[in-house]
């Protein structure tokens, strides 16, 4: 599993959280304003890693 993935999952269990509305208020705005930024920063890096890393290597270097 790739971090991307990890990510990804992570995004969606806190989007099942803030729709489930079972949690305590405080817990909520947390995941809200605190965990989701953050994971959706790490989502989006990791995925420029992912797409990076499927980039052909160029053989000869242009002179």
């Amino acid at each position: 599993m790739t971090l991307f993935q990890i990510c990804r999952n992570l995004l969606l269990i806190c989007n099942i959280l803030l729709n489930s509305k079972e949690l305590e208020w405080g817990v909520l705005e947390a995941i809200r304003s605190v965990c989701t930024p953050e994971i959706v920063v790490l989502t989006q890096a990791s995925y420029v890693m992912l797409w990076l890393s499927g980039l052909p290597a160029l053989v000869n270097l242009p002179q």
